[in-house]
This record gives structure tokens, C-alpha cells and sequence, in this order.
């Protein structure tokens, strides 16, 4: 058991070396377009006709870009943060719109809208929020590669009984029949340059926050993943901070 476990945290950490390698190479796109703006307006600023007023207005363009660039910075940061797991009560609405926030530029430049259906006000969930956002993370990405030429993305939480549900659904072409029953398994992938560990490292988080995971799929319709996590009961953990 302990060298099973070993293996299952290392397959864990080279499938978040991975899916942040692809996240870096992404966001450093987001970041170039607040640099860039910085550099115009810097260089405008400098120029001998530029008078105190648009001067002062240009020098306000560089810090909200500055801070733009920065608040892009902390969330790819807050995602990288390594750690023991440890769980807090998160807000599930929150914990997933923090992702969002994240991924919202790549999925506008994929034609990809969202749609958002929150439960309002949601209980909390008992979860390491990192690894559950990593979660999210695979199966908004997993999402968008399946409509390479766009579609929708509907984002849901809803309470059911003593559960929190979770849907992340694609009008994307579906999953094969073939497919289906592997796609949890370890190294199963479809894809050219897939690790094939994105979904069963999914499946194995959802697990070990005694949580569930499944999918419906329907050709050329799309695909819903669902999560159920329970309800955090009123045990002694420590809050969001």
C-alpha cells in the first residue's frame, strides 16, 4: 500500500509538472499584452510634448497594467503552490471561478463561451482547494480541446441532499463508445502530445475527498463531466483564508 501510494503521489505531481508547463506557456501570452501596453504608454510619456495631464493619464495606464500583470502572476502562483493536501472549507463557487478567471483569456481566443449556472449560496465543501482547482483545471482544458473550432461551456453547482454537484459540460463531438471505459485509466489518451494521466489523476483527487466523478457523452452533442463532493459537516477545520 505504501509503495502504491508513492506511486499514485508521483503520477500526481508529473501530471501537474505537465498541465502547469502547458499553463506557463499560455499565461506568458497574457502577461505580454499588459508588458506591452506598459511599454507604449512608458515611451509616449517620455516624449517632450506630452504635457502634465496626458503625462499623469498615461503614467495611470501603466499601473493598472502593472496590476493586471500581477494579479495574473498570483493566480498561476496559487495554482504552482505545492503542499501537503489540506483541507479547508472552500467555496465551491468561488474555488471554481478562480480558475475560470485563469483559463477565461484561452478560451475567448478558442470561440469557447461560458455559461455559468451557480447555486446561490452554496454550502461549503471539506477540500484541498489546490487540488481540487487542479481539477478543474483538466476538465475546462479537456473541455476546450474537445471543440477545437468552438462551442459552449456550461459551468453548474447545484446541492443534492448532503452533496454539492459539480457539471463542467462541452457541445464538443463527444467521447467514442470505444473510449469510454478507459478514460480513467492511467496513460490512456487520445491525444499526440497527452500524458494520459489528466483524468485518472481527476478521478483519484474526487476520490480521496470521498467525492464521485463521472460523464455522460453523446456524439456530436457534447460531454458532461459531474462531480459530487459532500457537504462539509460542522468538523473543526479551518476556513478559506
Amino acid at each position: 500500500l505504501a509503495d502504491l501510494n508513492r506511486a499514485q503521489t508521483a503520477l500526481m505531481r508529473s501530471e501537474k509538472l505537465a498541465s502547469l508547463g502547458k499553463l506557463i506557456s499560455e499565461v506568458a501570452h497574457e502577461i505580454s499584452n499588459p508588458l506591452m501596453i506598459v511599454s507604449c504608454n512608458a515611451q509616449l510619456a517620455q516624449r517632450p510634448e506630452i504635457g502634465p495631464a496626458e503625462s499623469a493619464r498615461l503614467l495611470g495606464i501603466i499601473g493598472d497594467e502593472c496590476q493586471r500583470a500581477k494579479a495574473i502572476l498570483k493566480r498561476l502562483l496559487r495554482f504552482a503552490a505545492p503542499g501537503q493536501r489540506q483541507l479547508r472549507r472552500v467555496d465551491p463557487n468561488a474555488a471554481l471561478e478562480a480558475v475560470v478567471a485563469l483559463l477565461e483569456n484561452q478560451l475567448k481566443w478558442s470561440h469557447i463561451d461560458i455559461r455559468r449556472a451557480y447555486a446561490e449560496q452554496p454550502p461549503a465543501v471539506a477540500v484541498d482547494e489546490h487540488q481540487m482547482q487542479e481539477v478543474f483545471m483538466n476538465l475546462i482544458n479537456n473541455a476546450r480541446e474537445a471543440m477545437p473550432g468552438g462551442g459552449t461551456l456550461e459551468l453548474a453547482t447545484a446541492v443534492e441532499g448532503d452533496r454539492l454537484r459539480l457539471d463542467f459540460r462541452d457541445t464538443g463531438g463527444g467521447i467514442p463508445e470505444k473510449d469510454r471505459k478507459s478514460i480513467f485509466e492511467p496513460f490512456f489518451t487520445t491525444k499526440t502530445d497527452g500524458t494520459g494521466l489528466g483524468l485518472s489523476v481527476c478521478y483519484a483527487i474526487v476520490k480521496a475527498h470521498g467525492g464521485e466523478i463521472n460523464f455522460e457523452s453523446d456524439p456530436n452533442v457534447g460531454t458532461t463531466f459531474t462531480i459530487w463532493l459532500p457537504v462539509a459537516k460542522d468538523d473543526p477545520l479551518p476556513a478559506e483564508p
